[in-house]
């Protein structure tokens, strides 16, 4: 297979440099918001938490101070409620290590710290989490590691906000009441708003264990144990998909030769317990986070990806430590690890990103060289696939913070050695929202944000992933019937109905339908004389036949038997892949016909390229929907299911 790689140009732009961040800044962290900005934190000086942010598509504005009189912050991290209203960024104070977190609601700015964890000291690894769908949306969570003094050991801790209250609530003792918990993981968001951590539990018995916070509960689930060989396992990393699936991986000690080999466990959704896939090979040096550096992550099409740095020398001479990922394959096993940077380099710190596509980028620090570096492998890749060439993104600096947008758009940052921060990411994709109108009335279809004015401009573009609302206007004699698309979002229900407003999320180049029927005439007014008003006469028939036809290479076409003059429509839809969201509905074909009097006709519904693309691969099966709007009547839809025969290349001889 060959991959799709993205020249400099297109990868990232040219890095710039945040004006206003003081000398040496430390602690950097960045998190983009549901709404596409991107959120800058970092320790200033020598006692000032600071904050920048950049909306989609603009620049980063004024330095903003978050709290003043901090005794060396540390653990910055962001959190976002779904509609980006709220910002919450907590840390922890080196003095006591108490945890902070400041909330900026709104234009304003940010409010006065407040303590989510009371009487918790001595905390470190410190995360927020604020759930953005299911039941629970809008909850921030906060999770750390403390070292409890009183039982003298380390323990996972976690307090809950409510999306009504403007506290944290009592604390959880995630790891329960015995102490000897390390390497905490990022918590990760599921289905429903679960959120997952995993940790390395020392006491008896040792493991690498994982707590789920159900949607609702004010408590984490009892943990379970992740890891094959518990007591020597060790740095667990955390990937959760949209699907449940739990991906933890983590490095397995090899007695023979003293020597760490990264592996992975695998849950799915709705299982009890956890899988172990066999680690690969080759090892890597220490468990040291500066030498192993083991990370996962999971793709829209639901296959974890592992990656590592491997040992001197262990590739043949010269390889210094390379970076390597091995993804699962077919039978969900890990499959042999390909290369990612270059031997003979001094890959350390990897780190995997996917985009709502597919494409999976992996970043890395070359501490050789004091570079930067990424390389992609393109959506659809397959485990043995190579990536692209290594792109060096700086030669100043190791990276410090790396985060994709909803829109597929990824960000990273870093300090230089002047002490200042340095910012780069890519272009934000674009994708078109096209409107169609159909019936025998008229009317317009308008947007917000403004590009649709349909009329005349039916087509715009918009940033992947962006929430865009259609209103329909019917014109005078004319009523408006509905939408149909296989994109229309599932939260808003007026677009199946009558509804003239209809939200759309422009993850992929998305086309939506517009009925426009005729109001149907009102009654004869009565005479002046009896026998009073005139009924109104029959409705237009809009009962019809349809003939299945024959599947060419570019339309589906069909035979119709109708009563009489009006329109008809056809869209097909089938099953494909949401980068964004997973299995979704995407447009099979579209096909129009004015029919001017009662009889038979022939419909052509044109095959979108996905459908065409799709019978390469096999058989499509397609949801058929037929509609006939009679003149002067209401629309009828016929829905079948027809199955598109497969025009996949086969060889013989």
């Amino acid at each position: 297979m060959i991959t799709r790689t993205r020249p400099a140009g297109e990868e990232f732009g040219a890095a710039q440099t945040l004006a206003g961040t003081g000398t040496s800044p430390t602690e950097l962290t960045l998190a983009s918001a549901p709404d596409g900005t991107v959120w800058l934190g970092w320790y200033q000086g020598s006692s000032t938490i600071a904050a920048a942010s950049r909306p989609a598509g603009g620049s980063f504005g004024a330095v903003q101070t978050v709290a003043a009189g901090v005794n060396d912050g540390r653990y910055l991290r962001f959190g976002f409620t779904a509609d980006s209203s709220k910002v919450f960024l907590a840390w922890a104070e080196t003095s006591s290590r108490v945890a902070r977190v400041a909330v900026k609601a709104g234009a304003g700015s940010f409010g006065a710290a407040a303590q989510p964890l009371p009487g918790i000291q001595y905390v470190n690894d410190l995360y927020i989490n604020v759930i953005q769908s299911g039941a629970a949306e809008g909850t921030a969570v906060i999770t750390a590691q403390n070292y409890d003094v009183v039982l003298g050991g380390q323990r996972v801790v976690a307090a809950i906000r409510s999306p009504s209250s403007g506290t944290f609530g009592a604390v959880d003792p995630v790891s329960g009441t015995t102490t000897g918990t390390g390497w905490l993981t990022e918590p990760q968001v599921g289905p429903g708003g679960a959120l997952t951590v995993a940790y390395k539990f020392y006491s008896s018995p040792v493991a690498i264990r994982s707590a789920t916070l159900q949607p609702g509960a004010t408590q984490f689930d009892t943990a379970l144990v992740a890891s094959s060989n518990a007591s020597n396992a060790s740095r667990p990393t955390l990937a959760v998909a949209p699907s449940g699936k739990i991906a933890i991986g983590y490095l397995q000690y090899i007695p023979s030769g003293s020597r760490w080999r990264a592996t992975a466990a695998i849950k799915e959704a709705g299982a009890a317990s956890y899988v172990q896939l066999a680690p690969p090979g080759p090892d890597v040096y220490s468990e040291d986070e500066g030498y192993s550096g083991v990370t996962i992550a999971i793709g829209p099409d639901d296959r974890a990806t592992l990656a590592w740095a491997t040992d001197y020398n262990l590739l043949g001479p010269g390889t210094f430590r390379t970076e390597l990922a091995s993804s699962q394959g077919a039978n969900g096993s890990l499959a042999a690890p390909v290369e990612v940077s270059a031997r003979g380099t001094y890959a350390t710190h990897p780190s995997l990103y996917f985009t709502p596509d597919g494409d999976l980028t992996a970043m890395w620090a070359d501490s050789l060289l004091s570079s930067i570096n990424v390389a992609s492998r393109s959506a659809g890749a397959g485990p043995a696939d190579p990536f692209s060439a290594p792109l060096t993104l700086t030669s100043d600096g190791q990276p410090t913070g790396f985060t994709t947008a909803r829109s597929g758009m990824q960000s990273i940052i870093w300090s230089d050695s002047t002490g200042t921060i340095r910012f780069a990411s890519t272009a934000s994709p674009q994708r078109n929202l096209t409107v169609t109108k159909a019936g025998a009335g008229s009317g317009t279809v308008t947007s917000s944000p403004a590009g649709i004015d349909c009329g005349s401009a039916c087509t715009a573009t918009y940033n992947q992933g962006r929430s865009v609302t259609l209103t329909a206007t019917p014109s005078a004699g004319s009523s408006f019937t509905g939408w149909s698309s296989s994109s229309i979002t599932a939260a808003a229900t007026s677009c199946s109905d009558s509804s003239p407003t209809c939200t759309v999320s422009v993850d992929s180049d998305t086309n939506v339908v517009a009925t426009f029927n005729p109001t149907p005439p009102g009654p004869t007014p009565p005479g002046p004389t009896p026998p009073g008003p005139t009924p109104p006469g029959p409705a237009p028939s809009n009962r019809f036949v349809i003939v299945p036809g024959t599947a060419s290479g570019t339309s589906l076409s069909s035979t119709l038997i109708v009563p009489g003059p009006g329109t008809a429509t056809q869209y097909g839809s089938f099953s494909g892949v949401s980068a964004a969201r997973g299995a979704r509905r995407l447009t099979a074909c579209t096909g129009s016909k004015v029919i001017t009097k009662a009889g038979r006709y022939r419909i052509a519904c044109g095959l979108t390229a996905a459908a065409r693309s799709a019978r390469r691969r096999g058989p499509v099966r397609v949801s058929l929907r037929t509609t006939f709007t009679p003149a002067g009547g209401t629309a009828r839809t016929i829905l079948r299911t027809v199955t598109l025969p497969s025009n996949k290349p086969s060889f013989t001889g």
